[in-house]
């Protein structure tokens, strides 16, 4: 069985029960008969002198009166003797009992004898005296035994007759008493004994209220009285309006039947105000931070609490920025993006952020995930992702879709859920500058024109036009483009009909004056205000032969200072005009006779005219036909950079569904858990007050309670204009929460009333309370109430109010549409009985209010804190360690574990310092539950039918043995250590069980359990656990393992 030498602490029940009363015990004898029976018996021992010099003692004076003789037979207490007669049938005890018996019944009748003998010789024969005396004489003889008679019936015979004298002794005394005859010595005795007796039992009457005496008359203090229960109430108005003070509220009867009614302590004012939404942010930190996660909190959630700040609860947020900008409007094309982030200090590096972000871009759809890349370049956090070009087509947000609208396309930068950097730094970076850089190639679709207007450019083309002469020009154009701050512009294509060589081509032009492939060049400019404007460099190369390839491109390039972006909306074909920026225009520079068309009639002419006149052998060669330049396959290509004038602003997002918040990106690493409210109704108020219920999170309950390990204190903020502002300490007029570690109020005044400018599109108010220091003391969040007003009970009995039970007005008021109580009443306390105020007093003799011993720690504890069901005081036994640790139980909070929020810890601990010595440290805690793994591998016998009862069965035992206070509902016991093997007993002595063939207990699992073998002892970590088993077992068939059993490995042939 489970062992405890141990101090075992002090329960309430035992503190309150008074172990110092009578119950109905006289404390000093009030019964003459008894001590005239005490009198007669201790009178052997008194010797006296008479007037005539003989001595004797005053037993024959006293021992052989009839009235001694019914005192003595009074005072023979006959209960019982029926059964234990009965009990002793056929022993020796049954001769025992008669014996007794009837040896008590003759030395009464002697007694008698002798009284009747002396009053005959003294001529009183005929006294009431005498009379009672034969009386009492002949029916004690008749009683008594005859020959050959079975003992049991004489004996049943002799309790009937003492039985029916004890019934009659008060006839008798009456007869004796009231007779006259009374010997004057005795008469006179008797009288000193019955005054005695009358000041007796008047002490005995005295004496229970003593204690009450004491309390009034010299220590004058009273039993508590009634402490009136209080209670919280909801109220939702539908205007703002004032509760009288005094205002009564309709809460069912009380003990009298009368209307238990609870009424408001002071005024209150009510809003329509109302909590709609409450979050948890944070970071989850493992050496770097690798996740931000936010926990939506229902405010009014009685059911399931879940605790604050736990990483597995909610869902997970991503840090990020949003850059809406013309520069993303990339409609074809390959499209290379880079976006820069300059910062003054740069505290991360690119190991640290690569593979770190996920890049979306918005579309008609959603959003799309785009492959990119980050790193880091000094000052620099680069983000560079493409777009193919068989890609997304990137468009401005809508509602409905994006949940808000833009004009442009809009790129969100945000970490990913499971990244390794440290989020806190990205938080906290401090973006100086930031620049777009746009590269886009593969561009088709655009507008070109030439002289002869505008072109076709999806099937090959005359650029310069029919005669391509020096001076033709032809110019072209891009919407998207021409949005763009550009950097530089190209354009590329593939010249048809063109010979697949320099050489070729120079052959082509061998009778053409200065006309060469390098003669062909091409100045450039670019259409800005309405004005043409000279781009830099010299003249292009219109022709780059590829020898290789045999083919003839062009590569014209628009190299410029950067270019203002314009804002326009897009349209379906963008039209040229002179107020249009985005067009570009190429002119031939260069030979003078351009492709050689009107020198090639010319020369054509001329030569035939000269051919015409001259012998054949005189005659001129043709000239060759000039290049008629097309085109084909062209494409544009441009580059643009924007430095943005509004750095963009971090944010967190849903990482799930790319839904923004109304969060704080920034986290200091001191701030780094916040929780935000969310509030509606709000218009024209400046006090925001709500109620919090903190509860000890289920989900902790037993294993892992909150711990206080450091002071928590808020930091408040409000948003206001869609920035956070800090408030100062004078704006939080109530913080009862203590960091949010208990239940209480939170009332927070504004710098200034409420207006358009603190209310976001979805029609909500925020404020952000920031967690500094431990919050890991913080408990969970059951509701959160504005409107909530304290009422207390007006006629009650001290005894809590159930949930629910207030819902109307004692006067009905058209301004309050709903009244509801979501918790029960608290406070309350009935009137102290004297039982308790005696405790109470009886622990002060005791401990004189200082802390000395264990017993003084436990009894103060209980008597300050009526919620407390059990102290245990464990004094550290070491070596010059000054340490007392108070372990209590309460089922205030918790009534199956008895578990304490910390905040209740830490009032008993300051409660209880004023009567410790200074140089002692306390620390009051909870038990620690531990989870103890009990894992039973055993072979059932062939008959068994039901396993998983065998399961049960084996469970409830180790249940039974190791945790027994669970089955029953009490108190656990600290301390406790329980024996191995008698565990293994417990299980190997079912019935239903051939073996056991391992048990292990904590890990723990000796070779062999058997007499000889040493016990392993099962014990808690700490003096202060409790160990709770986690069963695990494993049934086994009597057939299991035969078939690879081995002689010499699993057996052992004795």
């Amino acid at each position: 069985m489970a062992t405890n030498d141990r101090h075992s602490g002090t329960l309430r029940t035992d503190y309150e029960t008074d172990p110092a009363q009578l119950h109905g015990l006289p404390a000093m004898e009030s019964s003459w008969q008894r001590l005239l029976h005490r009198l007669v018996r201790y009178s052997k021992g008194l010797e006296y002198r008479d007037d005539d010099g003989q001595e004797g003692t005053l037993a024959p004076l006293l021992e052989n009166h009839v009235l001694t003789v019914v005192a003595d037979l009074m005072r023979k207490r006959l209960s019982g003797y029926d059964e234990s007669f009965a009990d002793a049938q056929g022993t020796t005890g049954e001769s025992e009992f008669h014996d007794k018996l009837e040896t008590d019944i003759r030395r009464w009748a002697a007694r008698l004898e002798a009284f009747i003998d002396k009053s005959w010789k003294t001529g009183l024969n005929e006294c009431p005296a005498v009379t009672v005396a034969v009386q009492l004489r002949d029916s004690l003889k008749k009683s008594l035994p005859m020959a050959d008679e079975a003992e049991k019936h004489g004996y049943y015979r002799m309790l009937r007759t003492v039985r029916s004298i004890q019934e009659h002794a008060g006839y008798y005394l009456e007869q004796i008493e009231n007779g006259g005859d009374v010997d004057g010595a005795l008469s006179l005795l008797i009288a000193y004994v019955r005054n005695y007796c009358s000041l007796a039992d008047t002490f005995n009457q005295r004496l229970p209220e003593l204690h009450t005496l004491y309390q009034t008359e010299i220590l004058h203090v009273k039993p508590g009285e009634v402490v009136p229960d209080k209670a919280y109430i909801v109220v939702r108005p539908t205007e703002i309006c004032t509760l009288k003070a005094g205002q009564g509220f309709l809460a069912g009867q009380n003990a009298g039947g009368e209307d238990l009614i609870y009424r408001t302590d002071k005024a209150e004012t009510v809003s329509p105000l109302q909590c709609a939404e409450a979050d948890a942010v944070y970071l989850l930190k493992n050496g770097d931070t690798t996740g931000i996660r936010r926990q939506t909190i229902i405010p009014d959630n009685i059911v399931n609490a879940v605790p604050l700040f736990d990483i597995h609860q909610g869902e997970p947020l991503s840090f990020g920025w949003q850059i809406e900008s013309p520069m993303f409007i990339l409609n074809e094309g390959k499209r290379e993006v880079t976006v820069t982030f300059h910062a003054e200090s740069m505290p991360l590096s690119t190991n640290k952020v690569s593979g770190g972000f996920s890049f979306y871009m918005s579309h008609a759809d959603g959003w799309q995930e785009l492959s990119g890349e980050s790193s880091v370049t000094g000052n620099k956090l680069c983000f560079r992702f493409t777009i193919e070009q068989d890609g997304i087509l990137p468009t401005g947000c809508n509602e409905e879709v994006h949940g808000k609208t833009t004009d442009n396309p809009v790129l969100r930068i945000q970490t990913h859920e499971n990244s390794s950097f440290p989020l806190d730094a990205v938080s906290q970076l401090e973006i100086s500058e930031a620049e777009i850089q746009v590269h886009v190639t593969g561009i088709r679709n655009f507008t070109f024109y030439n002289e002869l207007g505008e072109v076709d450019t999806t099937l090959p083309f005359q650029p310069f036009g029919i005669q391509a002469e020096c001076g033709a020009w032809f110019l072209f154009g891009n919407e998207e483009m021409g949005m763009k701050p550009l950097t530089e512009v190209m354009m590329k294509g593939f010249w048809q009909k063109m010979p697949e060589t320099v050489q070729a081509f120079n052959e082509r032009y061998k009778d053409y004056k200065d006309i060469n492939a390098s003669q062909f060049k091409v100045s450039t400019q670019w259409q800005q205000g309405g004005k043409w404007m000279e781009c830099n460099g010299e003249p292009q190369q219109l022709l780059a032969f590829d020898d290789t390839e045999k083919t003839c491109r062009t590569h014209i390039l628009f190299d410029f200072k950067e270019q203002r972006s314009q804002t326009r909306s897009l349209t379906s074909h963008y039209e040229y005009s002179r107020d249009k920026d985005g067009f570009f225009r190429v002119r031939l520079q260069s030979p003078s006779e351009g492709f050689g068309e009107e020198a090639y009639r010319r020369k054509y002419t001329e030569t035939m005219i000269q051919n015409a006149r001259a012998k054949e052998k005189n005659q001129k060669e043709m000239p060759k036909e000039p290049v008629t330049p097309i085109l084909s396959d062209v494409e544009l290509e441009y580059s643009a950079v924007q430095r943005l004038t509004d750095i963009p602003k971090a944010e967190l997002f849903v990482t799930s569904d790319f839904q923004e918040t109304r969060f704080k990106s920034r986290m200091d690493k001191e701030e780094d858990k916040s929780l935000y409210f969310a509030f509606v109704n709000v218009r024209g108020l400046q006090s925001l007050r709500m109620y919090l219920d903190m509860v000890i999170p289920p989900q902790s309950i037993p294993y892992n309670m909150p711990k206080t390990n450091g002071t928590v204190s808020l930091v408040w903020e409000y948003r206001k204009e869609n920035s956070w502002t800090e408030l100062s300490s004078k704006t939080v007029i109530v913080e009862e929460t203590c960091g949010f570690t208990q239940s209480g109020f939170i009332e927070i005044r504004l710098p200034e009333k409420i207006s358009d400018k603190h209310i976001d599109r979805d029609g909500k108010t925020w404020l952000r309370a920031a967690v500094k220091g431990d919050a890991g003391s913080c408990l969970a969040i059951r509701g959160i109430w504005t409107n909530c007003i304290p009422l207390t009970a007006q006629n009650g009995d001290g005894l809590s109010l159930a949930a629910g039970t207030i819902k109307d007005m004692q006067e009905p008021d058209g301004r309050i549409a709903l009244i509801r109580q979501p918790l029960p009443g608290f406070g309350g306390k009935q009137a102290d009985g004297d039982n308790l105020l005696s405790s109470h007093l009886r622990a002060r003799f005791g401990n004189h209010h200082r802390a000395v011993n264990r017993k003084d720690y436990e009894q103060l504890v209980l008597e300050h804190f009526p919620e407390v069901d059990k102290a245990v005081c464990i004094p550290c036994t070491d070596k010059g360690t000054r340490q007392v640790r108070l372990v209590v139980f309460s089922a205030g909070a918790d009534s199956v574990y008895y578990l304490s929020p910390s905040w209740k810890l830490k009032e008993i601990e300051r409660a209880l310092r004023q009567y410790a010595p200074p140089f002692v440290r306390l620390e009051v805690l909870n038990p620690v539950y531990e989870e103890l793994k009990v894992v039973c591998k055993a072979v059932l016998r062939e008959e068994v039918a039901d396993e998983g009862k065998v399961v049960r069965n084996l469970v409830t035992l180790a249940w039974n043995y190791l945790a027994p206070w669970k089955r029953k509902g009490t108190i656990p016991e600290l301390q406790q250590t329980y024996s191995y093997k008698e565990l293994h007993a417990r299980m190997a002595n079912h019935e239903d069980l051939q073996t056991v063939v391992e048990l292990t207990v904590g890990g723990h699992t000796p070779g062999t359990v058997d007499f000889d073998s040493s016990d392993y002892i099962i014990k808690g970590t700490y003096p202060y656990s409790v160990l709770i088993p986690k069963m695990e077992i494993i049934l086994l068939s009597p057939d299991d393992g035969i078939e690879s059993t081995e002689i010499g490995s699993s057996f052992i042939i004795k």
